[in-house]
């Protein structure tokens, strides 16, 4: 985030989180949990402009900030990206789907980044407890 700097243009942040990732590791074990966190990884990855960024925050849990999008643009980034692991069948998972959990903020001018992270964290958890498989964008 401290590519986000005296900038001016818009950023936004992402917290993606995989609905039930503890079922997997529990049904199929660790290995294959390992497995679709790969494949989920490589298919945010390989959505990604060279300006924006992944990380792994722990667990089942990434961050991708996307520098230049505003709220509008970040929510169709991140609703392509929730249908595109949806519909993807996983061999490994019995072909199963995965689904995803993606909270949304927009930069403020002046915001620090902890709270940053906080608003879109907790657009994250409104995704969760309003039925999972969806994007909230943060207030």
């Amino acid at each position: 985030m401290d590519r986000l700097a005296g900038r001016e243009e818009p950023a936004s942040l992402l917290m993606i989180d995989l609905d039930r990732f503890k079922l997997v590791n529990d049904t199929f074990g660790h290995p294959v949990g390992d497995i679709v966190l790969k494949t989920v990884s490589t298919t945010i990855q390989s959505s990604l402009r060279k300006s924006d960024a992944l990380g792994r925050l722990g667990g089942e849990e990434f961050a991708v900030l996307l520098p230049g999008a505003d709220a509008t643009g970040a929510l169709a980034f991140a609703d392509r990206l929730r249908n595109e692991i949806a519909t993807r069948k996983l061999d490994e998972i019995a072909g199963a789907n995965v689904t995803l959990s993606i909270g949304i903020a927009d930069h403020r001018a002046g915001e620090s980044r902890d709270a940053w992270l906080a608003r879109a964290d907790h657009a994250l958890y409104a995704a969760k407890t309003s039925g999972r498989n969806r994007c909230v964008v943060a207030e």
